[in-house]
């Protein structure tokens, strides 16, 4: 599989609002960074950004765009792509008073990407978790989008489920997105053994959000490994044993398919809602 990210990546139904993209590699970092300024601009919204790499100089994101064919030198001179330096981006109010400015000076939306190599090397994680969290409530309450950008690998176990159940409406990974949805989570994009862990993080996070019932949607998932299914079966175990119920909606037909195969529905809990609106339950 190539090791790129999809170029409809943040298009619809995808989450607008605090995004997290993790990636394993440069090409992953920059084919998501591009796919998400592009959205920005295409939009006229403005986009606010800091360097990811002391080393790599202030023209590392103009040169990344330029090769993604964006226009980040037309965008800078109209006003709609501007960089802050490290030291302004992250000092205390430092992205968000610049993301009010901009606000304040007639932009209708506005965006801001930061990198957590830099954040964390300026910061305790304690600190930066509570940025993160702060980051998620104004997202809710103004509009703005923020894109986060995470290598896992670089992330402890502890770290890494904080930073998914910050993001959880926004999680982004080369083959899997999340996005809200009424009761639960959105899931779209392809779910295999490569992303499992992942996958299990976000339902775990997911569940931490619900008392009685989870609603997960896969309208979108275009494919299910039998390593999901299982995933789904034994992350949502607990929850179901004290008589809460997860609700499988509008799978696709592909996924569909595997989760009637598994017989995923009949087990306690389970309810499995094809998109006809046909639900089939388990039986406790």
């Amino acid at each position: 599989m190539p090791d790129t990210f999809a170029e409809d990546l943040f298009c619809p139904p995808a989450h607008d609002g605090h995004l997290l993209l993790l990636h394993t590699s440069e090409a992953q970092r920059g084919d998501g960074v591009a796919a998400w300024v592009r959205q920005g601009l295409n939009r006229g919204e403005k986009i606010i950004y800091t360097d990811a790499h002391v080393e790599q100089g202030s023209g590392a994101m103009l040169a990344t765009l330029r090769d993604h064919g964006v226009d980040g030198e037309a965008a800078t001179r109209a006003g709609l792509l501007e960089r802050l330096p490290l030291e302004v981006f992250y000092r205390p109010g430092g992205w968000m008073d610049a993301a009010q400015r901009a606000l304040g000076g007639g932009h209708r939306r506005v965006r801001v990407a930061g990198d957590a190599r830099m954040a964390l090397r300026r910061m305790p994680r304690e600190r930066h978790l509570a940025l993160e969290a702060a980051a998620t409530d104004l997202c809710r309450g103004a509009p703005i989008s923020i894109l986060c950008l995470y290598d896992p690998v670089a992330a402890s176990v502890d770290h890494l489920d904080a930073i998914v159940t910050t993001h959880l409406d926004g999680v982004h990974e080369r083959q899997m997105g999340t996005a809200p949805h009424p009761g639960g989570l959105a899931f779209f994009g392809e779910i295999d053994l490569r992303n499992e862990d992942l996958f299990r993080r976000t339902l775990r996070a997911a569940l931490g959000r619900v008392t009685a019932e989870l609603v997960v949607e896969l309208s979108g998932v275009t494919f299910l490994g039998v390593g999901g299914a299982r995933a789904l079966v034994t992350t949502t175990q607990t929850f179901r044993d004290g008589g809460g119920t997860l609700r499988l909606e509008a799978p696709s037909a592909p996924v569909e398919r595997l989760l009637r195969m598994l017989r995923v529905e009949r087990l306690p809990g389970m309810e499995l809602e094809s998109a006809s609106g046909t639900t089939l339950a388990g039986v406790w």
